[in-house]
Order: structure tokens, then C-alpha cells, then sequence
């Protein structure tokens, strides 16, 4: 764990993203089961209706029923194209996010592994100055200071390079998943809200006295052979 503000920011912003993104991948996929458990049960509804429909002697209701049938249907065909997107892109770019946190996580500790080394040889350099070693030593010394210093320096260019180019990926990635997400959703809302729209105005024209007469003309015919 490392102790500079550096390194504490990191880690705290890895932890925190790695966080964000389990929660969010862990609920995506409660909703696109869900998305599944509304659509299988709105196709059985759409089922009842057509066997309704088949069986209704009323011809207005009878078409009626079987219109709405047929609606449900073609709206459950593009809630399918929306529960396939949804796993096929953002299901799957959330899960590819573990495996960046790591490298994430890898490079955070190359990083520290660099700075500790680096702290570590500025005390054994101290030391040796103070205890008043072979001029060897103490040169040797601040040799490995100067090269642990430039190490730990690399290590933290690689760090901050690193940290953007994920970043920008990060942000870039939802962004997308968001704007793709909100469109599907968009075009099938508007889709059904056209499709139900025509629906309503069809469904409003069955006359229920059209149907009326067909039963009544049903029941005196009945009447006029008993």
C-alpha cells in the first residue's frame, strides 16, 4: 500500500472505478434478465389472446384481440434486438473491465515497488554519510539513490500514462454504452408508442353493435327453430 499522495490517489481511484463498475456490471445483468422475464411473459399474454381470439364468435372482437395479439408480438421481436444488443455490447464490455482493473493494479504496484526502492536508498545513502563509511560505499550509494530515483521517476511517467490512456478509454466506453443504450430504448418506445397508437384506432372502430347483431341474429335463428 503505498503511502505518498500519489500513490494514495491511484488507489483510491482504482478502488473506487473497480467499485463503480462491479456494482454497475452486477445490476446490468439483473436487467437484462428481467428484460427476458418481461418479454417471455408478455409472448405468453400475446399467446392467451390469440387462443382467445380463435375461439371469440364476435368477428369485431375476434380481430380486435387478435390484432393486439399480433402487436405484442412484433413489439417482443424488438425488445429481442434490444435484449441482444444489450448482451452482446454492454454485457460484454463490462466484463471486459476486471481484466483492466488488474493491469491497473499491476502497474500501481510496479510503481510503489520503484518509489519504496528508491525511499530505501536514500536511507541506506544517509546512513553511510553519517556513519562515515569507505568513500567507495558511499559512493556506491548514491549510485543506486540516483538510479532507484530514476526508476521510481519512470515508474511514475508509466503510472500517469497509464492512468489516462484508461481513463480516456473508460470514459469514451460508457459514454458509448449510455448513448447506445438510451437510442435502443428510444427507437422501441417510439415504435410502440406508433404501433400502439394505430392499435387504440383500430381497436376504438370494432362496432360492439356490428358484433351485437351477430349474436342476436344467432339467437333468433335458434329461436325460430324451437
Amino acid at each position: 500500500m503505498a503511502t505518498d499522495d500519489r500513490g494514495r490517489y491511484y488507489n483510491e481511484r482504482i478502488v473506487s472505478e473497480k467499485n463503480n463498475i462491479q456494482m454497475l456490471t452486477k445490476e446490468a445483468r439483473i436487467y437484462s434478465l428481467s428484460l427476458q422475464v418481461s418479454r417471455t411473459r408478455s409472448l405468453n399474454f400475446s399467446k392467451a389472446l390469440a387462443k382467445f381470439s380463435a375461439q371469440e364468435k364476435c368477428r369485431g372482437l375476434q380481430s380486435s384481440v387478435q390484432r393486439l395479439s399480433d402487436l405484442i408480438n412484433e413489439m417482443e421481436t424488438q425488445r429481442k434486438t434490444m435484449i441482444d444488443y444489450f448482451d452482446q455490447t454492454v454485457w460484454k464490455l463490462l466484463r471486459s473491465y476486471p481484466s483492466e482493473f488488474k493491469e491497473q493494479e499491476r502497474t500501481l504496484a510496479s510503481r510503489n515497488a520503484a518509489v519504496k526502492k528508491k525511499i530505501a536508498s536514500q536511507e541506506k545513502f544517509a546512513k553511510a554519510q553519517q556513519a562515515g563509511k569507505d568513500p567507495s560505499k558511499i559512493n556506491q550509494a548514491q549510485v543506486d539513490v540516483s538510479a532507484d530515483t530514476t526508476g521510481a521517476y519512470q515508474a511514475n511517467k508509466l503510472l500517469d500514462a497509464s492512468s489516462i490512456k484508461f481513463e480516456a478509454k473508460r470514459l469514451e466506453d460508457l459514454k458509448s454504452l449510455m448513448l447506445d443504450l438510451a437510442e435502443s430504448h428510444m427507437y422501441y418506445h417510439a415504435r410502440a408508442l406508433e404501433a400502439y397508437t394505430d392499435a387504440c384506432a383500430a381497436i376504438s372502430e370494432m362496432s360492439v353493435e356490428s358484433d351485437m347483431q351477430d349474436h342476436l341474429t344467432w339467437v333468433q335463428n335458434h329461436e325460430a327453430r324451437e
